[in-house]
C-alpha cells in the first residue's frame, strides 16, 4: 500500500540494483523517492508523492526539468 495517490514515475527496472541507484540520484537532488514494486516483477523509483492530480502534474513537470529525469516520465495512480 503506497502512502499517496500518485507518484511521479522516474523509472522503472527489472533489477532491483538499478532501481536502487536512480533512487540513490534523486535523494541526493533532494527527492523523497520510493521503490515501488509491481505484479509484473518491475520495480519502479517514485517521486513526490501527492493526493491531488493538479499537484502530480505540477511536480512531474519540474522533475522533469532535473538532468537525471528521463524524458518519457509518467504519473502513476494508485488504487
Amino acid at each position: 500500500r503506497l502512502e499517496a495517490r500518485y507518484y511521479v514515475i522516474i523509472g522503472a527496472f527489472r533489477t532491483r540494483t538499478n532501481a536502487e541507484n536512480l533512487l540513490r540520484t534523486a535523494k541526493e537532488k533532494g527527492y523523497r523517492p520510493a521503490l515501488i514494486s509491481f505484479q509484473s516483477g518491475m520495480i519502479a523509483v517514485g517521486l513526490s508523492p501527492v493526493n491531488k492530480l493538479t499537484d502530480a502534474l505540477t511536480e512531474l513537470k519540474k522533475v522533469k526539468q532535473e538532468p537525471f529525469c528521463p524524458k518519457d516520465s509518467w504519473i502513476l495512480l494508485s488504487e
